[in-house]
């Protein structure tokens, strides 16, 4: 994806997301970058541009870690090789979740 045309910056991350359907969150990707609005990973399985994704990510929140359940459509996606490189732009936040996604976000703002 072209550099200029993000919205929002994106910081380097490296841990898992657990991703599926709205129903089964079963899949294991690697998330590889985050913003405010959105994560990329690889995963070793498609996944089709266009489809909605829920997933959930464990950050940093306060002394300990939070799980934060995001949902969102799948901008882009392509094969390299084995591994499938996908980008998900958040359409929704569980609930109370939003909070501690920007908390994460303004964390990594701040150490940048």
């Amino acid at each position: 994806m072209n550099e200029n045309r993000r919205a929002d910056p994106r910081f380097r991350i490296s841990q898992m997301v657990r991703c599926g359907n709205h129903k089964d969150i079963d899949l294991w990707a690697a998330a590889k970058e985050l913003s405010r609005s959105g994560f990329s990973a690889e995963a070793t399985f498609r996944v089709e541009p266009g489809s909605i994704i829920s997933a959930i990510l464990e950050l940093p929140y306060g002394f300990g870690m939070r799980s934060v359940r995001v949902r969102g459509r799948v901008a882009h996606s392509h094969m390299v090789e084995d591994v499938c490189e996908f980008g998900v732009r958040i359409s929704e936040f569980g609930e109370d979740d939003r909070r501690a996604w920007e908390d994460y976000v303004e964390g990594l703002e701040a150490q940048a």
